[in-house]
C-alpha cells in the first residue's frame, strides 16, 4: 500500500506567516478595533456594527472584482 506525503516548502510557510502578520492582524486591528469602536461610539452599538460590516464587505468586494 502506497502512502501520499506532501512535503512542506519553507518559502510557503514564510509567506503564510507574512500574510497573517501583515494583512490579517492589521485588518483585524483596523476594522474590528479602530473603525468599529469609533462607529459604535458615534452611532451606537447596532448601527456602528452594521456600518462596519458594510464597509468591511465593500473592502473585500473591491479586492475580488
Amino acid at each position: 500500500m502506497s502512502s501520499f506525503f506532501v512535503g512542506f516548502d519553507s518559502e510557503l510557510i514564510v509567506e503564510f506567516l507574512e500574510q497573517l502578520a501583515y494583512i490579517g492582524l492589521v485588518e483585524e486591528f483596523f476594522f474590528r478595533g479602530y473603525l468599529m469602536g469609533r462607529f459604535c461610539e458615534w452611532l451606537g452599538d447596532i448601527k456602528g456594527l452594521l456600518l462596519n460590516a458594510v464597509i468591511f464587505s465593500l473592502a473585500y468586494m473591491s479586492r475580488v472584482s
